[in-house]
């Protein structure tokens, strides 16, 4: 990819996140910062300095300190510099746009959110996002959700994820026609009625659910619950790669492509999802995924396809790439 930019990516160091951005970790114009502080005695002041919990009684002050650390522009070349923030960046409302404005006045910034903006807050106060103010901050703002760019007027693209080197082999983990990876959140009535339907149609599967209320918790030996995020990336990988088909459904209100989506393409598995819009993306194709809008009315066409398995590809692999994602952003800045 040819690119007039420098790019300091201000990232995360989730696996999921390291993954999925794996194709331009590493180039020679990225930085890609997870840790924002990598001395390890350095960083447990930082992350004391910057605790939530205590900023919300006691706004401390001196965060932009540690900005120095972490927007080091130093690269081989002088092309021009771009800052590509994700949102819990931004979120933590401890002046880094500003202190980029000040120490690199022609540099861009792009924020771009993975998540939906409307159930995001700011760190310390839970307010909600300004859009305006950070659409007057930043040079793009980007959201991965189609009605959110809509409402917001701000710019779409989908999360990245780049293609593993090898493929992933389900060495271990369980073995299921579906597999399902989700937080309960505003949907857990809704997935407990897929799940029962699933179970109906002579399906096996692989359900776990994150915070479930404990007085909300059936007994299965085919959902497995979790609190917060204990359970590893490559244990979700795992689970997909034993799984015939994903198991996708939305949050309510959402309408852009989830990881479990991006996964299905990846590593070649069918999908059966809620969403609305997917008949109308790029990768489309009803033999490898199916919309269902209620339970009861998931295909039973689709059902036999599942059970039948083999592979499943979309050809549309590459198009995924966080390299395209820089491309959107070199023509939109």
């Amino acid at each position: 990819m040819s690119s007039k930019h420098n790019y300091i990516v201000l990232g995360s160091d989730w696996e999921l996140y390291r993954r999925a951005y794996s194709d331009i970790i590493g180039m020679s114009n990225v930085k890609y910062v997870g840790e924002a502080i990598s001395n390890p005695i350095l960083n447990r002041i930082y992350r004391l300095h910057l605790n939530p919990g205590i900023n919300s009684v006691i706004p401390l002050p001196g965060k932009s300190w540690w900005h120095r650390f972490y927007c080091d522009a130093r690269f081989d070349d002088d092309g021009e510099l771009c800052f590509l923030l994700f949102s819990n960046w931004y979120r933590q409302n401890n002046g880094v746009i500003p202190y980029i404005r000040k120490h690199y006045p022609n540099a861009k910034v792009v924020v771009f959110f993975q998540d939906l903006i409307k159930k995001a807050t700011m760190t310390y106060t839970n307010a909600p996002v300004d859009v305006e103010r950070l659409k007057a901050e930043a040079d793009l703002v980007i959201t991965f959700d189609f009605a959110e760019a809509e409402a917001y007027g701000i710019a779409y693209h989908n999360i990245p994820y780049s293609v593993p080197d090898k493929p992933v082999v389900g060495e271990s983990g369980k073995q299921a026609d579906v597999y399902f990876l989700g937080q309960a959140k505003d949907r857990l009535d809704e997935i407990m009625d897929v799940f029962y339907s699933l179970k109906k149609c002579g399906l096996t599967l692989n359900f776990i659910l994150a915070n479930v209320p404990i007085h909300r918790r059936i007994v299965s030996d085919e959902i497995r619950y979790i609190d917060g995020l204990t359970l590893s990336y490559e244990e979700n990988l795992q689970n997909v790669a034993n799984a015939r088909c994903l198991l996708e459904i939305m949050q309510h209100g959402g309408s852009g492509y989830t990881s479990r989506t991006l996964e299905a393409i990846v590593h070649d598995r069918r999908l059966l999802t809620n969403n609305p819009l997917i008949k109308d993306a790029p990768f489309y194709t009803p033999e490898l995924v199916s919309y269902f809008d209620k339970p009861e009315n998931i295909e039973s066409e689709f059902v036999k396809r599942i059970k039948a398995g083999g592979a499943a590809n979309y050809n549309y692999k590459e198009n995924l790439s966080p390299k395209e994602l820089l491309a959107f952003i070199e023509r939109h800045i």
